[in-house]
């Protein structure tokens, strides 16, 4: 009986060890807060009122338990939510970062560290003009959601070999999937869902019809170059040498001879 009851303080305690805790600091003063977790999914939305918190150096984190292996929540409160994001043991999120998937900081052992400077690489993405010829454009999307609540986020106008498209930069870390559901909208106008789509990839022509026109190429946009020295000094008329190099958004170092 003792060996079972020792193994059984033992198994409790390794599962208590190995238990994933995400905190949120509810910074938009929501009247509760509620987490949905999935990937597997175990409640339905909007999940969890949570209800335990930690309070750290006079700030108020929330703190939710994952109950097993899930790999995504969701926190939410008052009709308003965060992104997709992926759980991470002592990771914390942040009411004024709804729409961002970086957690602010850890917690680990009631200490709270915040987060490093994070580098992001973008996938720039286009859509004809001739596809969506209106006076405007916004980009909405879900399962996986890019681009935050409706409408989305609003595309810009660009030309490239004598054609208009649409275009704009995603966070290439929420590129994960395979397919992707999305529409276009402006001003009470909206596009057909585009449902099941091969995922978004840098730099390729998606369709309303769900297709890429592009495979595997990369597309530089016309843009008339600027030309900067090593030391970030523009430079008019660049003679023989190596330059930073900048098309729009696009940033490179190349050799002029």
């Amino acid at each position: 009986m003792k060996k079972f009851y020792f193994f059984l303080v033992a198994m409790l305690v390794s599962i208590a060890a190995s238990a994933t805790s995400v905190y949120f600091e509810n910074t938009l003063g929501w009247s509760s807060v509620s987490c949905y977790c999935w990937a597997p999914q175990v409640s339905t939305w909007p999940g969890d009122e949570v209800t335990e918190t930690i309070t750290i150096d006079g700030r108020t984190f929330y703190v939710y338990n994952v109950p097993g292996p899930q790999t995504n929540v969701i926190f939410s409160g008052d009709g308003a939510q965060t992104k997709d994001l992926t759980v991470s043991d002592g990771a914390v999120f942040s009411g004024n970062n709804i729409s961002s998937i970086d957690p602010i900081g850890t917690i680990k052992d009631g200490v709270f560290t915040p987060a490093g400077e994070v580098v992001i690489k973008y996938a720039k993405i286009y859509i004809p003009v001739s596809e969506w010829d209106k006076d405007g454009c916004y980009i909405y999307s879900w399962s996986p959601s890019l681009f935050g609540g409706w409408p989305g986020k609003e595309m810009s106008k660009v030309t490239i070999s004598g054609e208009e498209y649409w275009t704009i930069d995603i966070d290439s870390r929420e590129l994960t999937g395979d397919t992707i559901n999305w529409k276009l909208n402006y001003n009470g106008d909206e596009s057909n869902n585009v449902e099941d789509a091969p995922m978004f990839v840098d730099g390729h022509i998606y369709r309303l019809d769900g297709t890429s026109g592009v495979n595997n190429i990369e597309i530089e946009e016309n843009v008339a170059p600027v030309y900067y020295n090593l030391q970030g000094v523009r430079v008019a008329e660049p003679a023989n040498g190596l330059y930073i190099v900048v098309r729009g958004e696009k940033v490179t170092k190349e050799l002029v001879k």
